[in-house]
């Protein structure tokens, strides 16, 4: 994040594109994770990597997926967590 100063002297912040890419799709895959958690009987977590290539799954049941999303933009990420993750 880029720091900026208002003509007040407070500190203001901008996000890059990509800061704000990254917090859609954590949005986007916390909303995924309700949903999948509402009607899978096997409850899930999932995490999107700090570099936002890989989405991990983590069972409940202790089992552990990772997906690649590199370069997906957050509707392909959300298809590709569904396919490889759960439908494979």
């Amino acid at each position: 994040m880029n720091v900026l100063k208002s003509e007040m002297g407070t500190q203001l912040t901008a996000m890059t594109l990509e800061e704000m890419e990254m917090l859609k799709k954590k949005a986007a895959l916390e909303r995924l994770e309700v949903a999948i958690n509402t009607f899978d009987d096997e409850a899930c977590f999932l995490k999107l990597s700090g570099d936002g290539n890989t989405v991990a799954i983590q069972f409940i049941g202790g089992g552990i997926k990772t997906v690649n999303v590199r370069g997906d933009s957050g509707i392909a990420m959300l298809c590709d967590v569904l396919e490889q993750g759960f439908f494979e």
